[in-house]
């Protein structure tokens, strides 16, 4: 199994507005490659958002909502990867609220962004609790999901580094254990004596030698050690680094892949500046958006050559164009072969393409919000199950008591206990006791083996009922509790409960198996009893949590039910309209209205001048020859051309340089230097 889906991405956006494709560049398109690689927590940030958004709140759960249409319709997957919505997950807010006693106020003082942000927002108080505290609240965002990577760009790196000072800082203060060297070096025997030895030996490495690949393999091997306690893992990730537990690890910054996306206008893409393109906008506006964008300003006429180095256009080709079409575009720019129409024209086709399918998907998931709601629901209990898992080791730690009951055990920390467990509902109510004044007949309680779909089912539901680990399953405890299950069936027929005895005949044997002296296996390791149990449960829970995500999948027959009607045909005779003449003449007036509301006008310095163009007229008919009038005009200058030419050979007549000649009426037209004709 790659060792990599072992190991937890967070990362977050906060909603303040549509997304666009610098958004799409720089996040999105990272997070579809990590989705596949690594365990992924996707989040919206709408905590954050209110940092500087408190005094107009009303569009950030719109933009919540929306954020996750665009998150689905980009292809980040629910199945790959677990979306939710910061707020709806409180266990955030009382971490943040745990982490604020222990850390230091110049810590967040000394963030980067802080000051930086209130020089860019000057328009905006930022001078609250909460702003200050936005990385603190971020680092609990990290830490509460013991994320190992979290993706990031370069300028967000500080973000990061301050939540593994806080993690340090917190391990430092709770993960110290008295005899915590002497349990570490017993964990690493666990290992068995292959993996004890290549444990060793990377911790040294890195303690010695400060290998960072050492660490990141160490982790690795720890992470598959699937019979390892929870205790023991946190006692050997901590003992890598430190001499106290690794309750909370310390994440790394994934770095993100530098985006090439730039706005309209040259500058980075934001919202602020107004030089976006949103994910959802429609073709034409598209379109426009990128015809109107600025070019070359050295550009001024079609055949002046320009520098695509200075042309926002040319940022874009190197996102969406190939090799040869760049190659294309630089020739036909710096030797004025092509036009900006035409090297806008392929770039507007390549973002027409890539927005074509995004927007097909949005508009389908924007016409079923209950389908999007329904995995935001899905993703905010799966992020509140982990979340709550480790608020409660946070709760014990540090002197709190957890949500559950806990009951201490001499040999590690705390476990929850086991409540008396209720065998039905009754209007909401838990009813633990068979009624003594009901008669029921035994059949009737079959619907107690029809609660769980075996053997493995039930075992499973012990064990997530107390919030235990499924690595390091109690047996004793477990035992107990499902034979007690099993002896609330003696009222059935006992071959209803076969593979439930069965199961518990295993049990009993792995309980019986934990008293004994574990046998060395012929490679030196020893052999855990629950290993195989573990891999089946394991397993199960895998097969069972995509039954239940193909269960939650909308059905036919079940959910949707086809429909098919033809409507009768009808034959239906529509008289064409009497129009008169009057009334189209006005019509086409109005057409000619607002087409000159929509022209465009292009304001630049005149091309050609009157007096270059004398300058170029004498030094033509300087010379003893005379120069035909119609040899003064170029007609691929145009109307424009022209009528230079023409001002300039009345304005050389009216100051004497040049003399017009004709030998006779309608005869060709000559000119020549006045100085010239004199001497004939």
């Amino acid at each position: 199994m790659d060792d990599s889906r072992t190991q937890r991405v967070l990362s977050g956006m906060r909603p303040t507005g549509p997304l666009h494709l610098g958004h799409y560049h720089g996040v999105l398109k990272n997070w579809l490659t990590l989705q596949h690689r690594y365990e992924c927590f996707f989040f919206v940030a709408d905590w954050h958002a209110l940092t500087t958004e408190y005094e107009q709140p009303g569009e950030i759960a719109r933009w919540s909502f929306e954020m996750v249409v665009d998150w689905l319709a980009v292809g980040v997957s629910p199945s790959q990867a677990c979306l939710f919505v910061q707020s709806r997950v409180p266990e955030h807010a009382e971490l943040h609220l745990l982490l604020s006693m222990i850390t230091p106020l110049g810590w967040l003082e000394r963030v980067p962004s802080y000051k930086d942000q209130q020089a860019q927002l000057k328009e905006k108080d930022l001078a609250t609790y909460g702003f200050l505290g936005y990385p603190l609240l971020q680092a609990a965002d990290i830490l509460i999901y013991r994320a190992s990577w979290v993706p990031v760009g370069e300028d967000q790196v500080a973000h990061v580094e301050l939540t593994r000072e806080v993690a340090r800082r917190f391990n430092h203060l709770y993960g110290a254990e008295p005899d915590f060297a002497a349990r570490a070096e017993k964990a690493i025997d666990r290992l068995g004596p292959k993996n004890a030895e290549l444990y060793r030996r990377l911790r040294r490495r890195y303690r010695e030698q400060g290998d960072a690949e050492a660490l990141e393999v160490a982790r690795a091997l720890l992470a598959g050690q699937t019979a390892l306690s929870v205790a023991d893992r946190e006692r050997l990730l901590g003992y890598l680094e430190g001499d106290s537990r690794a309750i909370l690890p310390e994440p790394a910054p994934l770095l993100a892949p530098q985006s090439k996306m730039v706005g309209l206008d040259g500058r980075k893409m934001s919202k602020s500046y107004g030089n976006t393109i949103g994910l959802r906008e429609g073709p034409e506006q598209v379109e426009k958006k990128l015809r109107t964008m600025p070019t070359d300003p050295a550009r001024v006429r079609r055949s002046d050559p320009g520098n695509p180095e200075n042309c926002p256009v040319w940022s874009l080709h190197q996102v969406y164009s190939d090799e040869a079409r760049r190659a294309w575009v630089w020739e036909g720019c710096t030797q004025a072969g092509i036009g900006c129409v035409d090297c806008k024209r392929p770039l507007i086709e390549a973002v027409q393409a890539e927005l074509e399918p995004i927007r097909e998907r949005a508009q389908a998931l924007a016409a079923d919000p209950a389908a999007v709601e329904a995995v935001i629901d899905r993703g905010c209990e799966r992020a509140r199950e982990i979340a709550a898992d480790t608020l409660d080791t946070v709760r014990r730690v540090m002197g709190l008591r957890g949500a559950a009951a806990v009951s201490e055990t001499p040999e590690g920390p705390a476990r929850p206990a086991q409540q008396e467990m209720p065998f039905a509902l009754v209007q909401g109510k838990p009813l633990t006791v068979l009624p003594t004044d009901l008669y029921i007949p035994p059949d009737a309680l079959e619907v107690i083996l029809e609660a769980f779909e075996g053997p493995l089912d039930l075992l499973l539901y012990l064990i997530k009922r107390q919030n235990l680990d499924i690595l390091d399953i109690p047996i004793a405890d477990i035992t107990r509790q499902y034979m007690d299950y099993i002896a609330m069936m003696k009222v059935l027929k006992l071959e209803l409960a076969a593979e439930y005895l069965v199961m518990a005949a295993m049990l009993a044997e792995i309980k019986s198996r934990m008293l004994l002296p574990r046998p060395v296996a012929e490679d030196g390791e020893e052999d855990d009893p629950r290993a195989e149990l573990v891999r089946r449960l394991q397993e199960y829970e895998r097969f069972k949590d995509a039954a239940e995500r193909l269960d939650a999948l909308p059905r036919v027959e079940r959910d949707v039910f086809p429909a098919a009607a033809e409507p009768p045909p009808a034959a239906r005779t529509r008289p064409l309209p009497d129009v008169k003449l009057k009334e189209l003449l006005l019509a086409f007036r109005e057409v000619l209205l607002r087409a000159e509301l929509l022209a465009h006008h292009h304001v630049q310095r005149e091309a050609l001048s009157v007096r270059e163009r004398m300058s170029d007229i004498l030094d033509r008919v300087r010379g003893a020859a005379f120069v035909a009038f119609t040899a003064l005009f170029a007609p691929d200058e145009g109307r424009l051309g022209v009528v230079v030419t023409f001002l300039a050979v009345l304005e050389l007549v009216k100051e004497g340089l040049v003399d017009v000649v004709q030998t006779e009426p309608f005869a060709p037209i000559h000119l020549k230097a006045a100085a010239a004709a004199e001497e004939t």
